[in-house]
């Protein structure tokens, strides 16, 4: 479903009948659904001059809004699957309790937040006040998820060394005491145990001649530990004099069995355990911190986004309507489907004497990709739970 933003010139006698006329004849719910868009402040508007330079500096921050607020929804999805972006509003009643509405109902429901966007500021304050306002969030968002991406990556990390294969993986996390002890590591200032990854295929290869390769290999000393990846490797102990290590290593890799460098400290693999798990829940802290804000960030930028349209319906009408502003607002909800029947029938309604229905087109139908109607038309994208 897609939401506009239009105006319609109308003067305060004309908006009851013109509304009535709306929402009964052209806008009925087989199409859409069609709300009062209230914007009842008077704003410093300045010259038409000014107003033409504003309309630019709008439209550029609206672009800009709205990329912010596309990024921060990718993020919220990139957290939670299903994070249930809503807009936070601070109770009637009592303003510490909050209130949390769909974007389509705050959109429906709009009135001008005089407490955040006080209409005694001109026009350029307001600007200025949205766009810093994006400015600082972004910040906050920004400093949060580096810390989030320097946990994820030490987690990457720590995850990397519990994963793939017998022949890459950290073995602190496969041969541990229920798997294996000390005694299975004879290592002296003339013994050296070896942990050799054998393929299951190539046990009997294997145990025939581990022993020959080299002359200092201790015989009998091929032990087999209950270890075996997806991949059908598994694990052996051999023992060697210290100084054959480089000639069983070399004739090991012709036979493509990896030697791995081990040493057994049942004490510090108990300490590795527990770094990680406090790594992981560390991580999670950090993604719940980030996803929290990240959804309050899009209730304040969806917030912005909306009164910074509503900024632009106003400004748009006057350069349209002229002053004094003379003009009727609504939000449209269009069926999908049905937008080029709605809007079709808007431009046959408001066409002007000398005008024609072809002169005026969506910006998916025109040359130049931009909409152009007899009236201000402006899109609300869709966010959040949409």
């Amino acid at each position: 479903m897609e939401h506009w933003l239009m105006s319609f010139k109308c003067s305060q006698a004309e908006s009851a009948q013109l509304w009535e006329s709306l929402r009964n004849d052209l806008l009925n719910k087989s199409l859409c659904t069609v709300h009062t868009f209230n914007i009842d402040q008077q704003f410093k508007s300045g010259s038409l001059d000014s107003l033409v330079a504003m309309a630019d500096d709008f439209s550029r921050l609206d672009h800009q809004l709205e990329a912010a607020l596309r990024k921060i929804e990718r993020q919220c999805f990139d957290l939670d699957p299903n994070p249930s972006l809503t807009v936070c509003l601070a109770s009637k009643d009592n303003k510490d309790n909050k209130e949390y509405v769909s974007t389509s109902s705050y959109l429906s429901t709009f009135k001008w937040d005089v407490s955040k966007y006080a209409p005694s500021n001109s026009l350029a304050e307001l600007l200025g006040i949205i766009e810093n306002r994006l400015h600082s969030l972004d910040d906050d968002v920004k400093a949060q998820s580096a810390k989030f991406i320097e946990f994820r990556n030490a987690l990457s990390q720590a995850n990397k060394k519990d994963a793939g294969g017998l022949a890459v993986r950290d073995l602190s996390e496969v041969l541990v005491p229920e798997v294996c002890q000390l005694s299975d590591f004879i290592n002296t200032e003339y013994l050296k145990t070896l942990i050799v990854v054998v393929p299951k295929k190539d046990i009997e290869q294997w145990l025939r001649e581990y022993e020959f390769l080299s002359s200092k290999v201790v015989p009998g000393s091929a032990k087999q530990f209950s270890v075996e990846d997806k991949d059908g490797l598994t694990i052996w102990r051999i023992v060697i004099l210290t100084v054959a290590q480089d000639e069983v290593v070399a004739k090991a890799k012709k036979n493509r069995w990896v030697i791995r460098e081990f040493e057994f400290n049942p004490e510090r693999t108990a300490v590795d355990k527990t770094n990680k798990e406090e790594l992981r829940a560390d991580y999670n802290k950090k993604q719940a911190t980030l996803l929290g804000l990240c959804k309050s960030v899009f209730s304040e930028l969806f917030i912005a986004l909306v009164h910074l349209k509503a900024l632009r319906v106003y400004t748009e009408s006057i350069l349209r309507y002229s002053l004094p502003p003379q003009y009727f607002s609504v939000i449209v909800s269009a069926k999908d489907g049905k937008q080029k029947r709605i809007l079709d029938g808007l431009v046959r309604r408001f066409l002007k004497s000398g005008e024609r229905p072809d002169m005026f087109s969506a910006k998916e139908e025109s040359e130049d990709g931009e909409d152009f109607f007899p009236f201000v038309f402006i899109r609300m994208p869709k966010y959040g739970e949409e």
